[in-house]
């Protein structure tokens, strides 16, 4: 006769591949989701790396069209200035082909412009630049006052100044790195 081993060791000898076999298939769920999870991470840095850029892009492009439009309505009131100062020297309207009223209308509409302007630099720039800014807007306006009374006290050369500070500022900040403090 021949023993038959006890039915512990036959119970475990049936169910140890398949204990085995279920162990394997947890661990190696496991392993696949660690390996998963650290993909995903992976995809989402470099999803909101893409993101940054772009809206650094977007910011950059923002503040450039905003310094643009200032500039450009800065230069406007000046001419309208200018137009202004040639009447009041007695350089007459005929040589700039304007009436009194045009010249005046237009002052007005640039300094409107400038202040409109203003507005989307203090939106998209911090303090630096928009100190700037407001000083050349008050520049504009003062000089074309204190230009009412005397022709000969609007300074180009101050205003050139002013100008070139704005556009230092402007460059100081969109390409230095981005700070809390920066921003007004």
């Amino acid at each position: 006769m021949t023993t038959s081993p006890p039915l512990w060791v036959t119970i475990v000898g049936l169910a140890a591949p398949g204990i085995f076999g279920i162990a394997g298939a947890v661990v190696g769920q496991w392993v696949s989701g660690r390996r998963d999870d650290k993909r995903w991470e992976r995809e989402q840095d470099r999803e909101h790396q893409r993101r940054d850029e772009e809206l650094h892009r977007r910011r950059t492009e923002d503040q450039r069209r905003a310094a643009e439009t200032f500039l450009a309505a800065v230069w406007r009131a000046y001419g309208a200035g200018a137009s202004y100062l040639a009447f009041v020297r007695g350089e007459g309207l005929k040589t700039l082909g304007h009436d009194p009223k045009q010249v005046v209308d237009s002052i007005l509409a640039t300094n409107e412009e400038v202040g409109v302007a203003l507005s989307a630099v203090h939106l998209h720039f911090g303090r630096a630049v928009s100190e700037v800014g407001e000083k050349i807007e008050t520049y504009l306006s003062s000089g074309l006052a204190a230009a009412a009374k005397s022709p000969d006290h609007f300074d180009l050369e101050g205003l050139q100044r002013l100008v070139r500070g704005f556009t230092d500022a402007v460059r100081s900040e969109v390409y230095a790195p981005p700070t809390d403090a920066s921003r007004g």
